[in-house]
């Protein structure tokens, strides 16, 4: 159950992380007025803090460009992320994990179990069973992104500290 949370929680996170660069890329067009340059609006693709938002990007004060240009390698990681969510095969929250010194362990229990099945040992091979599920614990870690495996709790705190540091800087900026 907690592995569908964390997987429920993971797809929701990445895809709004994403959207809230563009909403305050949308902040800033709308309290700056920010046009084309015959006065006419941006279109909607236009619009975000992404690098290829370019002339959102433009607009901003320098400050703020330097520091979106510093962080370029996590605007690349969330557009991973968000690509492989909304568009690819979604990302794999695996559903435990094996201490690597437990892990020859955990296959000869399993050869142990296998043998006992098919002897017909089935309460023999359920303790088995149950001494072998001791063994798992759940990490709520991610992968399919381009950057591997990925411990996903502690990626989440990065994304949000991020989007309240440029949200901060944004907000400076405007005042």
């Amino acid at each position: 159950m907690l592995r569908h949370v964390v997987y429920a929680s993971l797809l929701h996170f990445g895809v709004e992380t994403a959207g809230c660069l563009d909403n305050l890329g949308w902040v800033w067009v709308l309290e700056r007025n920010i046009t084309k340059p015959n006065g006419m609006p941006f279109p909607p693709e236009w619009v975000g803090l992404r690098a290829v938002n370019t002339a959102v990007r433009d607009s901003l004060g320098q400050e703020l460009r330097k520091y979106l240009e510093s962080i370029s390698d996590w605007f690349e990681y969330l557009e991973d992320v968000r690509h492989a969510l909304a568009h690819r095969i979604p990302l794999y929250v695996p559903p435990f994990s094996i201490a690597p010194d437990n892990e020859s362990r955990y296959i000869d229990l399993e050869r142990s179990i296998t043998s006992l099945v098919l002897q017909g040992k089935t309460a023999e091979a359920q303790a088995k069973k149950m001494e072998q599920d001791s063994l798992k614990f759940f990490d709520p870690w991610m992968a399919g992104a381009a950057r591997g495996m990925v411990l996903f709790h502690g990626q989440m705190l990065n994304d949000f500290k991020t989007i309240e540091v440029i949200g901060a800087k944004l907000l400076a900026e405007l005042t």
